[in-house]
């Protein structure tokens, strides 16, 4: 991860933020495109360091985390970016491991702009 550029990491948080304009944005995908940067031979400590700090970039640009309802109504978490992306790293934490494709834990769910319904 040590060798992707800023440059590298702003087109990824661009690609991302126009796609959760489009459909909701799973932390898989987050992932999958960290690993797609320069050095992605990195440890899975680094690619989710480097997912925190793309979520964080992400949040701090107007996305919203959440979780599904059990009626699949999206519940935004009414938080500071700082405590979102701490509750992001503790479900990690339980998850024990990168989150898979279709992950549904937590706020490892989608990512939302806030402006959409």
């Amino acid at each position: 991860m040590g060798n992707s550029s800023p440059r590298e990491e702003d087109a990824l948080v661009s690609e991302v933020f126009e796609e959760a304009k489009r459909d909701w944005v799973g932390p898989w995908r987050i992932v999958r495109g960290v690993q797609g940067l320069p050095g992605r031979e990195a440890p899975p400590g680094n690619v989710r360091s480097k997912t925190i700090s793309v979520c964080r970039r992400l949040l701090t640009e107007g996305l919203a985390a959440g979780r599904f309802s059990s009626g699949q109504e999206f519940l935004v978490w009414d938080s500071a970016p700082d405590e979102t992306l701490w509750r992001i790293q503790e479900e990690w934490d339980e998850l024990g491991r990168t989150p898979p494709y279709g992950t549904s834990v937590g706020s490892l769910i989608p990512l939302r702009p806030l402006t959409q319904p």
